[in-house]
């Protein structure tokens, strides 16, 4: 199974279709200055699993929120080399972590933007343990739920949901 980080950036108020390419832009770029890469909208269909974890309609996109995928390269499709949950690959996994708290904490420069969901999931989960957290905490967080629910003493339950909103 191929893990993946998705999700949805929500806006308070749908932005016009020529303000949404700009902030699609923005998006791309305050990845890629993280080393990151990222698939938005109707790009995150190259995913499946991403697709169906976050139940859009074929072919639909709502104007309130983009759908997004994270990668760690432009030539990946899933989230392996992202999410490590592995023996001896905590550090590593921290590394990367921190990298897509990097990314978070550079998007609410986009006044648009009212809160952010992302969902980690190894392959077609469909149950999402969903909590509120704060943009200062997602890192320690994010590795608690991904270890916990993925690493090498996990046990079988719900994949994590991570909900970010405006800090303030």
């Amino acid at each position: 199974m191929s893990f993946v980080v998705c999700g949805f950036f929500y806006f308070g108020n749908e932005p016009l279709r020529d303000r949404q390419t700009e902030i699609g832009t923005l998006l791309v770029r305050a990845a890629l200055a993280q080393h990151l890469f990222i698939h938005l909208g109707l790009s995150v269909r190259a995913l499946e699993s991403a697709w169906d974890i976050l139940e859009i309609p074929q072919g639909r996109l709502s104007g309130d929120r983009i759908p997004f995928s994270i990668t760690e390269s432009p030539l990946d499709i899933d989230a392996d080399s992202l999410i490590v949950p592995f023996v001896n690959q905590e550090e590593l996994l921290r590394q990367n972590v921190a990298r897509v708290h990097g990314f978070l904490a550079s998007v609410w420069t986009i006044p648009e933007l009212d809160r952010v969901s992302v969902y980690i999931s190894e392959g077609y989960d469909d149950i999402f343990d969903e909590r509120h957290v704060e943009l200062a905490d997602f890192e320690v967080i994010a590795v608690k739920e991904i270890l916990a629910a993925f690493g090498p003493t996990s046990i079988s339950g719900p994949s994590p949901k991570l909900v970010l909103t405006r800090p303030n």
